[in-house]
């Protein structure tokens, strides 16, 4: 467990001088955006940046695939499906 104390130290600030960097850091990071989602009414559907790819188990072939990600933000379910261009 780290104290202030042992921060104060290693990073040679005040105590009160860490408080107030401490105290501006908690002000400035209160940003939270609170969604409520009902029941079936939602799906979030979005492509998993740049392509992904699997090697064929008969081939050896590299073949590249797109993958979707697909979300119920309800029930937190969530699917990834690929399919071959």
């Amino acid at each position: 467990m780290v104290t202030i104390i042992a921060i104060t130290n290693k990073y040679c600030y005040g105590y009160s001088q860490f408080c107030e960097y401490l105290l501006r850091h908690r002000r400035q990071d209160q940003a939270v955006m609170h969604f409520t989602h009902r029941p079936g009414k939602q799906l979030q559907v979005d492509f998993a940046g740049g392509k992904l790819s699997y090697v064929d188990r008969h081939t050896g072939e590299i073949i590249p695939c797109e993958v979707v990600i697909c979300a119920l933000p309800y029930s937190l379910v969530t699917r990834a499906v690929w399919r071959r261009p």
